[in-house]
């Protein structure tokens, strides 16, 4: 399935057989798909929102994020964008969940960019 050895803890990022699965089992599709959440636009827009205090667009675009996320199997940060997701519609923010979601935003896109050199 990879190229080369996959880091320790892919599957806490991705879920690659689940999002392969979701997809009818056509990896070459998954791929094609991840390629498209390099960098995923949605981030830079919500960080934006943050700081411009617009919780409302904010709320969008963490939903945006929980989206693509739980479609390709992003498990950890499906988990934290549906939690800051939950919150942001009551209008709050957390500064520890956004640094959470940060880290793992960081982590999740070097692990995409890695699945679209090393999976077969």
């Amino acid at each position: 399935m990879f190229i080369s050895t996959p880091p320790a803890d892919l599957k806490v990022y991705i879920d690659i057989d689940e999002g392969i699965a979701r997809l009818g089992g056509n990896s070459d599709f998954y791929k094609r798909i991840l390629a498209k959440a390099v960098d995923m636009p949605a981030y830079a827009a919500l960080k934006e929102a943050l700081a411009a205090g617009d919780l409302k667009t904010a709320e969008l675009h963490a939903h945006t994020i929980k989206g693509v996320a739980g479609n390709l199997s992003m498990v950890k940060l499906f988990k934290l964008s549906t939690e800051y997701d939950a919150l942001l519609k009551t209008e709050k923010t957390s500064a520890e969940l956004e640094s959470q979601i940060d880290d793992a935003f960081f982590i999740t896109n070097g692990y995409v960019k890695w699945l679209l050199e090393n999976l077969k």
